[in-house]
């Protein structure tokens, strides 16, 4: 008897297929419902923000019976962002905002450590907090109205040393001088060497007025 026509067969591949539905399912959920949703999530960032996105990946949350999608501005596809369901109130919710803020602030400040340190250091900048979202006629604000950032530099492969430690609190106070002619409102600034770190809050960064002022700061790891 052939195979491919055997009862044995039929019940192996109505297994596999239920299997594969069950997978699509799991991760996509019913398929009238995937495209559903990215309608849905089109149309929302469509009418909140006055301009066309694509949604680039969607998936379900089989456990919360919710939709989550990746997406961007066609205008602007560098920025990659969170669109989807809340789980709790199955509000749509999206982070367009924040992401956008995110590319202004590491678009416009690194350059910025890049001058100061031209060999090549790990940085990061981040949102820490964002103070208020004022979006009006549908145009996203620009990100020192509204955050607050996180910057952070490491230099772990390098040591400070009496030789080159005013060097360094020079390049420190550069960048915190530059920052504030940006009008970039900071959260947190750290620097960490291979010996030393340098770590200010807000409160102890309004108080920096020379590059000795953050001799105070720059401590042995403990």
């Amino acid at each position: 008897m052939n195979f491919f026509k055997s009862k044995a067969f039929l019940i192996l591949a109505t297994i596999a297929v239920l299997i594969g539905g069950f997978i699509f399912y799991f991760f996509y959920g019913f398929p009238w419902n995937l495209i559903k949703h990215t309608s849905k999530f089109e149309k929302y960032l469509d009418n909140k923000y006055k301009t066309e996105f694509t949604i680039d990946e969607i998936t379900y949350d089989f456990f919360h019976s919710t939709y989550h999608a990746t997406a961007y501005a066609k205008n602007q596809p560098k920025i990659s962002f969170y669109v989807g369901e809340n789980n709790r109130t199955k509000e749509t919710e999206d982070a367009y905002e924040y992401e956008t803020w995110r590319y202004q602030a590491k678009k416009e400040l690194s350059p910025i450590i890049e001058k100061i340190y031209p060999v090549q250091v790990n940085f990061s900048i981040e949102i820490a907090d964002i103070k208020k979202s004022e979006i009006k006629n549908s145009q996203i604000p620009d990100y020192r109205t509204c955050t607050t950032l996180e910057i952070e530099i490491s230099m772990e492969g390098y040591e400070v040393t009496a030789e080159n430690k005013i060097k360094e609190l020079q390049r420190a106070f550069q960048i915190l001088q530059s920052l504030k002619e940006h009008g970039v409102y900071l959260h947190h600034f750290g620097i960490s060497f291979k010996n030393k770190t340098m770590q200010l809050g807000h409160d102890e960064n309004i108080l920096i007025n020379s590059f000795n002022d953050l001799d105070t700061w720059l401590k042995e790891y403990r």
